[in-house]
């Protein structure tokens, strides 16, 4: 009978859940719509979620949307960044944009079923674009901005190298510590689906915070005098220097000196990364992002295959922010969403499974510190994160503020304690001369009774 009871109590409670939160849970819902452009008729191009179809803006050109149904938030695919632009619902007009990401997710002001969208500089290029109404789809990606300050800077030549050579690099940390990924290239008129297998690579490892995409257009080489020749040594330090005065890292990374197979972009990543390290720090050094950021030296470099004061990291634990996945798993999971580039004959590798394989992932050297050698195969070695040094300053200002509150209440009791020493006094002066006064009235009395007592009886002998 018990156990039938406890069964049927179960189910109560699993049905009034189901109700409850079935109730409470609004459901992802794709809404239909219809476009208008100032620039014409752009077709179907928006909603084939095609990357490689796209509508070109220039400066004060629009895109309309419509629909039969409220929407509360929008979802567009950018080839290259659309720098800020106007939203404009019901006569009101919002600024967006201005932080580079080029899938961009924004939540409406208020809901709406037709807003406009109008950019405000040339060569916008639109992929694709969904509009919602309440929770939305697993394929839309919440992007944050980029970081205000990094505790690692990744610094990538390409698009897929951040999984074939850093992914533990990202994975291990991008849970516990904050993990800016910048790339030195980009493909904005070369092979713009990369930046888009780029983007989906990071949201597959975990960043939430959009990478920021290079200046520099994607030139191959194999010498790091050919790509000192295309790109300019003084021009890569400048642009390396800039990142870590943007984002003050207390670790960077980059690619192999002898460029992993080969490449020559990668070894100038990491001739440009040593260059930086060493001028970051001095304000008369490219002054103009010292004058945008202020100066910053890293605490520590890495440099992947660096072979003095060398780390393995860890690629083989099973991670629960990944589902129990490993670093390994995630990093060739996310190599797989460059479908352009699966014709390559590298692959994401800790050299584990395949011992020959000579760009491991997990191996990395120390290439300069300030803050003491590893003996822990840990990027964080002696390092405190910046959000533990917040949490830690706000621990150490409660403490201040309750130690400043005691110090007033003590002084408040002290102050207090000046005045009760002569209230007590007077009190008992006071009560001694009550006393006096009640023994003097009472001897009074007596005395008054007595000479009474005396007269009476003097009148009885007479």
């Amino acid at each position: 009978m018990k156990n039938k009871i406890a069964m049927l109590f179960g189910a109560v409670i699993a049905v009034s859940a189901f109700v409850f939160f079935g109730a409470n849970k609004t459901e992802a819902a794709e809404v239909t719509y219809h476009t208008s452009s100032s620039v014409g008729d752009i077709g179907n191009d928006l909603q084939d979620t095609n990357v490689s179809s796209k509508v070109k803006l220039n400066t004060g050109d629009t895109v309309t949307i419509t629909s039969d149904s409220a929407v509360d938030s929008v979802y567009i695919k950018w080839d290259k960044d659309p720098g800020s632009w106007t939203l404009s619902i019901g006569g009101k007009d919002y600024d967006e944009g201005g932080y580079g990401i080029l899938h961009e997710f924004v939540e409406l002001p208020e809901d709406a079923t037709s807003l406009t969208i109008t950019v405000k500089q040339d060569d916008c290029r639109m992929c694709d674009l969904w509009v919602f109404k309440g929770d939305t789809p697993d394929f839309v990606q919440k992007w944050e901005p980029p970081y205000e300050e990094a505790d690692i800077l990744a610094l990538v030549a390409h698009a897929d190298d951040e999984a074939l050579f850093f992914g533990p690099a990202i994975v291990n940390y991008v849970d516990k510590a904050a993990v800016q990924v910048a790339m030195f290239t980009n493909f904005h008129d070369s092979e713009p689906i990369r930046s888009h297998e780029f983007y989906t690579s990071l949201w597959e490892m975990g960043v939430r915070h959009a990478p920021i995409i290079g200046p520099f257009y994607d030139y191959y080489s194999e010498t790091l005098d050919t790509a000192i020749g295309q790109y300019g040594e003084d021009e890569a330090t400048d642009y390396v220097t800039s990142l870590i005065r943007r984002f003050k890292p207390q670790v960077v990374t980059t690619h192999d000196t002898n460029g992993e197979y080969g490449h020559g972009c990668h070894m100038l990543c990491a001739k440009a990364l040593m260059n930086a390290i060493e001028v970051s720090g001095n304000a008369d050094s490219y002054p103009e992002s010292a004058k945008d950021y202020g100066t910053w030296t890293p605490l520590k470099t890495y440099i992947h295959l660096w072979g003095e004061n060398q780390i393995t990291l860890d690629t083989r634990t099973p991670l629960d922010s990944f589902g129990g996945r490993t670093a390994i798993e995630v990093a060739r999971e996310a190599y797989k969403k460059h479908e352009s580039q699966q014709w390559c004959w590298f692959f994401v590798e800790d050299g584990i499974d395949d011992p020959t394989y000579q760009f491991s992932c997990a191996k990395f050297g120390l290439y300069k510190t300030s803050v003491g050698t590893d003996n822990n195969n840990d990027f964080l070695e002696n390092i405190t994160t910046y959000a533990d040094q917040k949490a830690q300053a706000q621990k150490e200002s409660a403490e201040n503020e309750s130690t400043d509150a005691n110090n007033q209440n003590d002084d408040s009791k002290s102050g207090s304690s000046k005045f009760v020493v002569p209230i007590i006094i007077v009190v008992i002066i006071v009560l001694l001369l009550i006393l006096v006064m009640c023994i003097r009235a009472y001897n009074k009395k007596k005395r008054a009774a007595r000479r009474r007592a005396r007269r009476a009886a003097q009148r009885r002998k007479e």
